[in-house]
């Protein structure tokens, strides 16, 4: 029997023991030309995993039994599909692994089937709190002589020229997530750093540098939701705690958000309340980034023990 498995990262490697362990012969595909995976495997084909079509012509040329992936959800819709088009067996099929791997999809199953998920949350939400907050300022200024439309409108007015350059690159930054979930980033960037082989303080190290200069123009819920995934799976393979990485996910991907400048919502915001100034703020500001990382690798190497982890 021959099997062939796309993707070839950490979590492969014991997908491939155990396939050969069972006498399958084991033939490999991925994008890079030397992946992690690539050793333990029969044969290698250096095709990327996204490309459905040329996964097509491999399986049915090497005429493969099944195709197979392990914690690599875009992989699991070329297996799926290529597997329907060529009528071999598969435990899943590409509409299911659609909606698994789709939030859109995903979504759509959920309200089909009465089960309760959000509907666009972000956009709403934030202009029902802002109201809200808004309307409650009104009500409890105890002077309500400068409760004036024209007084209010100003403020609005003051206001808009302090915050817009914040919210401005705030969007920008989503825009730029936006892109990055759409292009499959987070795969390819996973990809790129198993292939370095950096070992376990070298991959804790560049996974925290990576995060540090998204954070620069990626607001982080959107890195903890691209990249998440990915980092949980990288930081695994080489011997991290997966619930501490998943539990650090905020902290390596949120906090440096909000401190590492240009994007750095964080550090504007506590310059606008203190009042304080731009140069000076920033380059305090730069000590807490040093001091945030060093702490990252720390934790995340296991030097400092966590309580309950």
């Amino acid at each position: 029997m021959k099997a062939l498995v796309l993707a070839g990262g950490y979590p492969q490697i014991a997908l491939i023991n155990e396939l050969k362990s069972r006498g399958i012969t084991v033939l490999l595909a991925d994008y890079y030309a030397s992946p992690v995976a690539k050793p333990y495997a029969d044969a290698f084909y250096q095709v990327s995993t996204l490309d459905i079509e040329a996964i097509t012509d491999l399986a049915r040329e090497k005429q493969v039994d099944f195709l197979i992936t392990a914690c690599t959800d875009q992989a699991l819709l070329t297996v799926a599909k290529v597997s329907q088009t060529l009528g071999l067996p598969c435990y899943i099929d590409y509409k299911t692994a659609l909606n698994v791997t789709n939030k859109s999809y995903m979504k759509e199953v959920f309200r089909e089937n009465g089960i309760s998920t959000a509907k666009h949350l972000s956009s709403s939400i934030l202009l029902f709190i802002g109201g809200v907050a808004s309307i409650y300022t009104c009500l409890v200024a105890k002077d309500k002589s400068v409760v004036k439309l024209n007084n209010i409108a100003k403020m609005f007015g003051d206001s808009i020229k302090t915050i817009a350059p914040a919210i401005s690159v705030c969007v920008f930054g989503y825009m730029i997530g936006s892109l990055f979930s759409d292009l499959s980033v987070a795969e390819e960037m996973g990809h790129i750093i198993l292939d370095w082989n950096f070992g376990k303080l070298g991959t804790v190290t560049a996974v925290c540098a990576i995060t540090c200069f998204m954070g620069m123009v990626i607001p982080g819920s959107s890195l903890v939701v691209i990249f998440g995934p990915m980092f949980i799976t990288v930081l695994a393979g080489v011997g991290c705690d997966p619930l501490v990485v998943a539990a650090m996910l905020p902290c390596i991907c949120g906090v440096m958000c909000g401190i590492t400048p240009p994007l750095g919502l964080g550090m504007y915001a506590g310059m606008t309340l203190a009042e304080s100034d731009f140069s000076k703020t920033f380059k305090n500001n730069l000590w807490w980034v040093a001091a945030q990382f060093i702490l990252e690798v720390v934790v995340l190497m296991g030097w400092l023990p966590i309580l309950g982890l």
